[in-house]
């Protein structure tokens, strides 16, 4: 790879390649002319060949504090001179501290002496130390927007010397903030300033002895690229393609085939026919996976370009099935798990008759149906949006009706996924069963009946709590069930699939004593008599109380939180009245659960059912219950029913929460424990000045002066609060 002439030697000396870094001629006022004055002083920087090792290590009684520049206010030389000491200083925190001030260090400086001192004293700390990678990508960031602090725009380039040094670094994490930085100025750099700086610093890391620069390297074409002339685009796209084709080193071919879309992108169409995409063919066969796996976002840019050029579109047909067959039959299960992620990307930038072709579908089917699970749960995940880009037609055919092949051949390629419930195909059910309702939008009514009405029933008898779970979340994805599924067939599963079957009491209390001890013997380190427990045994009691229990009683307590959460969609699709009679109690269950966050997700439940279906049904249904729950034994019962009023007097109104909620509260602030008491007088406070009850309620008032002179100092705490509230209030 050669350059010209005037890319060889930088350009400028600035930039040249090979040129040292050195802090200017020295001259009788110091070793760059007169500093600026800050304060009644003049602050220069070390003089050039200073040696720039960190200081000795001395014992001090309490370690260096970092030096806090104040705000609004230019900083003093000797706090100047004090963050110029902390770059070099052992400490990371005091260095880290040092180079996020180094804006304010340009500023005080100002831009001339900036540009002629300050960045090449950074280069040189930056080049010499081996320090440590936060602190580089701190000086990656710092300097990248220090545009204004050099003078502007013109000056811009004046940044690429220590960023420069930068790229070289063996962190990934540096490198990608100090292009991102690169990157950054180039967007504002003149094209005239892009070919005399940038063209000369992207040829000395593209020809790079160490890899960590080639590697930067790739991250700069796409956007030095469109800002240079015609006859300098084509020396780049050589300098891009040497990455690829000529690159020994998998770690640079990584890069260029990473950023091989993004800049195929910027480049003219009949070049990325000629040029680049003869090389990605060949990536596609590279030996290293790592590499092919890459070149799938690749081609979905390669395809995007020749889907928007008339005369390049048949490249789509004649070209691209080919790449994407190799994807699928690729040995590596990682590169088709790419692939399967990818698959509706790459089929919608070929155009949709490529999509909805034979084909292409064959193709996606067979990654349904690939031996690795991880690849079937990327492509399952994606069935919904696939069925988007087929049509209604297609969908029935490839994935709905029976197929001549497949492990259960006469069955179609989504019932075989139901089908099979190993413990090892769960996730792919899991993410089938989260996109399966977006079918409902694609098919007709009929087709809907006939065909995913099976796979729905079957789902939500599913033994794994993810797929009904993930199953009732989908309900989402359809604006109105009765328009799409006949509900009254789908009733009695979906209660079963939420509270379970009824089972004799007996039966019951053995199941659960069951969970209970599988549970127990999973947590305790050894059985009573001092022998460890089975851990496969303690490992299949959980999973069979898993598959056995319903959802609304799962012992898992976040697959009961769950549930809750999907409680208000699922009463708006099936009806008022069919939640009143089959969910409302089982609502007011959860309310008095073992487990506070079930306890709490149950009253903001309350409060969006009420939102649902009206204040009338919340006066009628929900109000009784939890007036009913204030009474209850237990004083955890009792405080969850003050949270549940506080959550529902918004809902409710001034008029009905001063009638039916007020009384009991009052009553609550009297309670024998403070923590209800407490919780009482908080509530009664908030309800006083919020609006939400009619005024004046001077019981309220009285309560609330006899809690603070209760013993508990909490109680007198949050009354005395609450009354303060209430006197400002009005």
């Amino acid at each position: 790879m050669s350059a010209p002439a005037d890319i060889a030697d930088g350009g400028g000396h600035l930039l040249g390649a090979g040129a040292g870094v050195g802090l200017g001629p020295t001259s009788a006022a110091g070793p760059l002319g007169p500093g600026p004055i800050v304060g009644e002083e003049t602050f220069q920087l070390p003089a050039a060949g200073t040696s720039l090792a960190a200081p000795e290590a001395k014992d001090y009684a309490l370690p260096k504090p970092a030096t806090t520049l104040p705000t609004g206010a230019p900083p003093t030389v000797a706090q100047l001179t004090a963050l110029l000491d902390e770059m070099r200083h052992q400490d990371i925190a005091i260095r880290l501290n040092a180079f996020r001030n180094l804006g304010h260090m340009a500023q005080a400086l100002g831009a001339n002496k900036t540009r002629k001192e300050l960045l090449p004293y950074v280069t040189e700390l930056v080049q010499n130390a081996d320090d440590d990678d936060e602190v580089l990508i701190v000086v990656a960031q710092t300097v990248g927007g220090m545009m204004d602090e050099v003078g502007g725009v013109e000056f811009a380039h004046e940044l690429l010397l220590p960023l420069e040094q930068l790229t070289g670094a063996d962190d990934p994490a540096v490198r990608k903030e100090t292009a991102d930085s690169i990157r950054k100025l180039c967007a504002q750099m003149s094209d005239a300033n892009i070919e005399t700086y940038m063209l000369p610093l992207l040829y000395r890391l593209a020809t790079g002895e160490w890899l960590s620069s080639r590697i930067s390297a790739t991250a700069l074409f796409s956007c030095v690229y469109p800002r240079v002339r015609d006859a300098r685009r084509k020396e780049l796209r050589q300098w891009f393609l040497a990455l690829c084709k000529t690159e020994e080193t998998a770690a640079v071919k990584r890069a260029a085939t990473h950023h091989f879309g993004e800049f195929a992108a910027v480049i003219d169409a009949r070049d990325v026919k000629e040029e680049l995409f003869p090389v990605l063919q060949k990536l596609v066969r590279d030996e290293q996976d790592s590499v092919r796996l890459l070149t799938v976002a690749a081609c979905v840019e390669v395809a995007k370009i020749f889907g928007r050029e008339a005369s390049m579109k048949p490249l789509n047909v004649t070209k691209m099935p080919g790449v994407i067959i190799s994807f699928i039959k690729d040995q590596s299960w990682r590169v088709r798990h790419v692939a399967a992620s990818k698959f509706c990307e790459l089929a919608s930038a070929l155009g949709g008759s490529m999509a909805q072709s034979d084909a292409m579908l064959d193709d996606f089917v067979k990654l349904l149906l690939d031996n690795e699970p991880e690849v079937r749960t990327a492509a399952a995940a994606r069935v919904g949006e696939m069925a988007k880009l087929a049509g209604p037609a297609q969908t029935v055919k490839k994935f709905l009706r029976p197929m001549g092949s497949g492990k259960q051949p006469g069955q179609s390629v989504l019932q075989q996924i139901v089908a099979d419930t190993d413990e090892s195909t769960a996730y792919t059910r899991a993410a089938l069963s989260g996109v399966l309702m977006s079918l409902c939008t694609v098919l007709r009514r009929e087709e809907t009946t006939e065909y995913l009405l099976p796979l729905l029933l079957q789902m939500l008898k599913d033994k794994s709590s993810d797929v009904r779970l993930n199953l009732l979340s989908s309900f989402d994805n359809v604006a109105n069930l009765r328009d799409v599924l006949p509900l009254d067939q789908i009733n009695d599963q979906i209660m079963e699939c939420i509270k379970g079957k009824p089972k004799p009491p007996g039966e019951a209390d053995k199941a659960k004593a069951g969970a209970n001890s599988g549970t127990a013997a999973a947590a305790s380190p050894t059985s009573p008599t001092g022998a460890a427990p089975a851990p496969a045994a303690g490992a299949a009691a959980a999973a069979a109380a898993d598959a056995d229990a319903s959802l609304a009683n799962n012992p898992k307590w976040r697959v009961r939180l769950q549930v809750i959460q999907l409680i208000p969609n699922l009463a708006r699709q099936l009806g008022e009245e069919f939640f009143e009679h089959r969910l409302s109690a089982l609502c007011m269950e959860w309310l008095k659960d073992s487990v506070w966050s079930i306890r709490e997700a149950a009253t903001k439940n309350l409060t969006k059912l009420a939102e649902a279906f009206g204040v009338d049904w919340a006066r009628r249904v929900i109000v009784p219950k939890v007036l009913q729950l204030g009474a209850h034994p237990s004083h955890l019962m009792r405080m969850t029913a003050v949270f549940a009023m506080a959550d529902l007097a918004p809902v409710l109104g001034r008029d009905l929460t001063t009638e039916h909620l007020l009384p009991v509260l009052v009553q609550l602030a009297r309670d024998a424990i403070p923590n209800v008491k407490f919780n009482s007088a908080r509530v009664l406070g908030t309800l006083m000045t919020s609006g939400y009850v009619v005024l004046p309620q001077p019981l309220v008032e009285h309560t609330l002066a006899e809690l603070k002179n209760d013993p508990d100092a909490d109680v007198r705490y949050y009354a005395d609060s609450s009354l303060q509230d209430i006197n400002r209030a009005h």
